[in-house]
C-alpha cells in the first residue's frame, strides 16, 4: 500500500449529517368505549403512523419508506408506508404486540432500492397510551458532501464536491482546502475548467471559480475543447455539465486520471445531475437529489468538521457549505480506486460490497439515413456479476434487431451489444426506439434513432420551348419535383431582353412552381431573336428554348402641341406632326372656320421625321368674343386633333363732347355740356373747373359704348364786379 493510501486510510470521526423527520405513533384501543382494556385479553394495540419528511428532502427521490417493529417475545413486523408526494409525508398502520422495549425502525429508500436514511426509537407499548416519539433519521453509510477516490496504481485523484460553495466560500477552511488541492499536484499546477459539455453554472460562477483557483495556486483557464493532455494539464474540472459523456470520452478521462491527473466534479442544488453522474458513476460517485442537512442547524450553512488529516485536509478543521447535494459512494469495479468520504462517519478506508451496477454507454446512437447498425456497451461498474437481458415485451419494432439479447458481466467487464436496422419497406421519416435493458442492478436504456430517406428529387418542366411571336410579351413555364426530398433549382438566361421570375426555388415532393418569362422588344431592331433558359437542380438539369420576333414598326402619329391659343393679338402660330414609328406616315389637316387658315394641309413623313404646320387667324369683321376651332389631322395609322382658340377683343372707349365752348352772356345762368363714348367698352370720366362762380353737375360717371351724359353748368353773378369772367372745364377719361 502506498504511503499516500495509508494517509488516506486514517479518515475518522467524520461529521454525522442528520435530517430530522417526525414519526408520530398514536396508540389507541379498539372498542366501543374508553374503558381500560384488560391486558390479559388484548394482546396487540393498533398504531397509526405518520412520518413527515424534512422539507429539504426531495420527496421525488424517495421510492419507499419501510417500518420494522421488533422486540422481545414477538415476531418482527415489517410494513411499507404509503407516500404522499404532494404533502411530503408517509403514513400507515400496524398492530403492535403489547410489551416493553418495542423498537420502531424507519428506513427510507431512494430509487433503485438504495437505502438513504435510517433511524430508530424504543417505546413501551401500553394499551390506552398515546405518545409522540422523535426518531432521528440520519444518512445511511456512504453518503456525504465531499468524496475522494485514489487510484491505487498511480497518484491520480477523482474528487466529487456536492456544493460549489466548497470552493467559492471565503471561510479559512474552504480556502485552505482549495490551496491543498493545488499543493497536492505540485508547483503552479495547470487546471482546465472544461466547458466542452456545457455547464448549468452562470458565466459569473465560472469566472469566480477561475479566480478562486488562480488565487489558490492553480494556473486556471476555461476551455470548450474535449482534449486532455497530461503534458498540458494537471487537473480537469467539470461543473454541472449539460451533456453527458460517451464511452470514448469516459475512457479518455479515465486515462487522464490514471496517468496522475486530478478530476474535480462539482454539483449544486436545483439542477439536472444525470450528465454529471454519467461520468461520476465510473469513478464510484453518484450525486443525489436528496439534501444532506444538519439536524437543528441553519440549512443554508452546512459545516463539515472533525475532518481527517489526509493531505487534502491538512490544517483544515471545518468546511462550510450550503444546500449541498448528497454524494453516495460505490466501490470501483476495477479494484484500482479506493473511495474516501470526507463527511460520513465510518466511511473511510476501502469500501467493499458485492453489488453489481449497470452502466450503458453510449446512451443513444443516431444512424442517420445510411448507417445500418450501432453498438453500445453494457458495463458492470459495480462488483459481483451483472445479469442482463433486452426487454421484448412489448416486442421490438420489426425494423430493429438486437444481438445478443442477454448476457452476464463480471466486475468491470463490458458486453458489446449491436443494434441493426432494416429500412426497406418503411415510409420516409424518422424512427426511434428506446431499447430497455433489465438487470439485477436495475434498468437501463439505449435510444436508437434512424431515418428512412425520401427518394431523391427529380426535375421536370413544361413546356420545353416558348415562342413569343411578334406581339406576346409574357409566358410561363412550370417546374415540378417528380421525385422526393426537396428539389432546389436555379434558372439562368443569356439575353438582356429576356427576364425570368423567380430565378430559383425549392420544391417539396410533388410540388410545382410557376415561372414567369418576359420579353422586351424595346430598342430592338426588326428581326428574329432567340435565347435558352438553363435550369439546373439537385434532381437533374434541363433547358427551354425561347424565340421572339421584332416586326418592322408601323408609322405612328405624334402631334405637338395639341392645343393652341392665339390670345387677343397673335395672328400666326405653328404645331408639329411627327412620325414616331416606322414606315411612312401620310397625313392631311383640315379645319371648319373661315377665320382660320392651315399651311400646308397634307404631307408624308418617314420614320422619325417631322412637319411644321402654320395656322393663321383673321379677326377682321369679327365681333368681340372668343372663337374656337379644331384642326383634324388624319393619317394612314390614326388621327389626332389640335384645339385652336382665338379672342377678338372689344374696341377701346373714346371720349367725345360738345360744345367745345360756352358763353353765358350777361343774363344766362345755366347751360349744358354733353359727353359721349363714341368707342367701345366703358368710358370712365370726370369734369373739373377753376372758378367758384361756376358749378358742374354731375362731376363724374361711366358710359357704355354709344351712350351720352349731359352735364349742367351753372354760373352765379352774385357779388361779382361788373366785367367779363372766364373759366375752363377739364374733362378726363380712360378714352381721352
Amino acid at each position: 500500500m502506498s504511503s499516500r493510501l495509508k494517509i488516506f486510510a486514517i479518515i475518522r470521526n467524520l461529521l454525522i449529517l442528520i435530517i430530522l423527520s417526525l414519526l408520530v405513533i398514536s396508540l389507541f384501543t379498539c372498542g366501543e368505549d374508553n374503558d381500560v382494556i384488560n391486558p390479559e385479553k388484548i394482546k396487540t394495540a393498533p398504531a397509526k403512523l405518520e412520518i413527515m419528511m424534512s422539507p429539504k428532502v426531495s420527496i421525488a427521490d424517495i421510492e419507499s419508506v419501510k417500518l420494522i417493529v421488533t422486540g422481545d417475545n414477538m415476531d418482527p413486523i415489517e410494513t411499507k408506508l404509503l407516500i404522499d408526494r404532494n404533502l411530503g409525508k408517509a403514513t400507515g398502520s400496524v398492530n403492535v404486540p403489547i410489551g416493553d422495549n418495542r423498537v420502531f425502525q424507519v428506513e427510507v429508500y431512494a430509487k433503485g432500492n438504495i437505502l438513504r436514511y435510517i433511524g430508530q426509537q424504543k417505546i413501551d407499548i401500553r394499551n390506552a397510551t398515546s405518545v409522540k416519539i422523535p426518531v432521528g433519521i440520519k444518512p445511511a453509510e456512504g453518503v456525504g458532501v465531499i468524496v475522494i477516490s485514489e487510484h491505487i496504481k498511480s497518484s491520480g485523484l477523482a474528487i466529487a464536491i456536492g456544493d460549489v460553495d466548497v470552493l467559492l466560500s471565503k471561510s479559512p477552511g474552504n480556502i485552505k482546502f482549495v490551496q491543498n488541492l493545488a499543493k497536492y499536484l505540485g508547483n503552479a499546477p495547470r487546471l482546465k475548467i472544461d466547458l466542452s459539455r456545457g455547464t448549468a453554472f452562470p458565466s459569473q460562477i465560472i469566472q469566480e471559480l477561475a479566480s478562486v483557483l488562480q488565487n489558490a495556486g492553480f494556473q486556471a483557464q476555461t476551455d470548450d475543447s474535449f482534449a486532455y493532455d497530461r503534458s498540458k494539464y494537471d487537473a480537469i474540472l467539470f461543473g454541472l455539465p449539460n451533456k453527458g459523456f460517451d464511452l470514448s470520452q469516459i475512457n479518455t478521462i479515465q486515462q487522464f486520471v490514471q496517468s496522475g491527473g486530478m478530476l474535480i466534479l462539482i454539483a449544486d442544488t436545483g439542477e439536472n445531475l444525470e450528465p454529471l453522474n454519467n461520468l461520476g458513476n465510473v469513478f464510484g460517485f453518484n450525486f443525489e437529489y436528496s439534501l444532506v442537512n444538519v439536524t437543528g442547524g441553519d440549512p443554508s450553512s452546512i459545516i463539515l468538521s472533525n475532518l481527517s488529516t489526509l493531505p487534502l485536509f491538512d490544517e483544515v478543521f471545518t468546511i462550510s457549505s450550503s444546500y449541498a447535494r448528497s454524494i453516495s459512494i460505490k466501490p470501483d469495479p476495477s479494484g484500482e480506486i479506493r473511495i474516501y468520504n470526507g463527511a460520513t462517519p465510518g466511511a473511510g478506508g476501502i469500501v467493499t460490497s458485492d453489488e453489481p451496477k449497470l452502466f450503458i454507454s453510449p446512451s443513444e446512437a443516431n444512424l442517420g439515413e445510411i448507417l445500418q447498425s450501432a453498438s453500445f456497451d453494457i458495463v458492470n461498474v459495480g462488483t459481483g456479476t451483472l445479469s442482463w437481458n433486452i426487454v421484448k415485451d412489448p416486442p421490438l419494432p420489426s425494423w430493429l434487431s438486437i444481438s445478443p439479447e442477454s448476457g452476464k458481466a463480471s466486475a468491470g467487464e463490458r458486453r458489446n451489444v449491436t443494434a441493426t436496422v432494416k429500412r426497406s419497406g418503411l415510409d420516409p421519416g424518422e424512427y426511434r426506439h428506446t431499447v430497455q435493458v433489465n438487470s439485477n442492478a436495475g434498468e437501463g436504456k439505449f435510444l436508437i434513432i434512424m431515418k428512412v430517406p425520401e427518394p431523391d428529387p427529380v426535375l421536370s418542366f413544361t413546356p420545353s420551348s416558348l415562342n413569343f411571336g411578334t406581339t406576346d410579351t409574357q409566358r410561363t413555364l412550370t417546374i415540378t419535383n417528380n421525385g422526393g426530398k426537396t428539389l432546389d433549382w436555379q434558372a439562368s438566361k443569356g439575353q438582356t431582353w429576356l427576364s425570368i421570375s423567380p430565378l430559383n426555388g425549392s420544391l417539396a415532393s410533388g410540388k410545382s412552381q410557376t415561372v414567369t418569362v418576359t420579353v422586351s422588344r424595346a430598342g430592338l431592331g426588326s428581326g428574329n431573336y432567340s435565347d435558352t433558359i438553363s435550369i439546373t437542380s439537385n434532381g437533374g438539369n434541363g433547358s427551354v428554348s425561347v424565340s421572339m420576333s421584332v416586326p418592322e414598326p408601323d408609322p405612328s402619329l405624334s402631334i405637338s402641341p395639341t392645343s393652341i391659343d392665339f390670345g387677343t393679338t397673335n395672328t400666326q402660330m405653328t404645331f408639329n406632326i411627327t412620325n414616331s414609328g416606322g414606315g411612312t406616315l401620310n397625313w392631311q389637316a383640315s379645319k371648319q372656320q373661315l377665320w382660320l387658315a392651315i399651311s400646308p394641309t397634307t404631307g408624308s413623313l418617314t420614320a422619325g421625321k417631322s412637319q411644321t404646320v402654320t395656322l393663321t387667324v383673321n379677326r377682321g369683321d369679327l365681333k368681340a368674343g372668343t372663337y374656337r376651332d379644331v384642326v383634324s389631322v388624319t393619317t394612314n395609322v390614326g388621327s389626332g386633333n389640335v384645339n385652336v382658340t382665338m379672342t377678338v377683343p372689344e374696341p377701346s372707349p373714346s371720349l367725345a363732347f360738345s360744345p367745345t365752348s360756352i358763353d353765358f352772356g350777361t343774363t344766362d345762368t345755366q347751360k349744358t355740356l354733353t359727353i359721349t363714348n363714341k368707342g367701345g367698352g366703358t368710358l370712365t370720366w370726370q369734369v373739373t373747373k377753376g372758378q367758384a362762380w361756376l358749378t358742374l353737375s354731375p362731376t363724374s360717371g361711366t358710359l357704355t359704348s354709344g351712350n351720352s351724359q349731359n352735364i349742367t353748368l351753372t354760373v352765379s353773378r352774385a357779388n361779382l364786379n361788373p366785367g367779363s369772367y372766364k373759366d375752363t372745364v377739364s374733362i378726363t377719361s380712360n378714352g381721352g
